[in-house]
């Protein structure tokens, strides 16, 4: 029996203007080759482009995702624009 699994995303990023440049070099890092290994080494975390998955972890392509549930998509659009209203984004 093919089983489901939900899509996580987990993004990370800072604002532009920022005031503490530390913070940038975390995002970078957690973006890069090495944050994301450390995501799939330390977790049961998949990268999709960068990172090496561990050994004898089934495909990306054998496993099954589920849908999204549909009153969330039907507010995306309004949630984005409440985002970037909050945020000033």
């Amino acid at each position: 029996m093919r089983r489901s699994t939900p899509v996580i995303p987990t993004p990370a990023g800072i604002f532009r203007n920022a005031p503490n440049p530390a913070r940038r070099s975390a995002a970078e890092l957690l973006c890069g080759v090495v944050g994301q290994q450390a995501f799939v080494d330390g977790n049961r975390a998949r990268s999709m482009l960068l990172a090496t998955d561990k050994p004898g972890r089934p495909k990306l392509s054998a496993i099954k995702l589920m849908k999204t549930d549909r009153a969330i998509d039907a507010e995306s659009e309004a949630i984005k624009a409440r985002y970037a209203q909050l945020f000033r984004v």
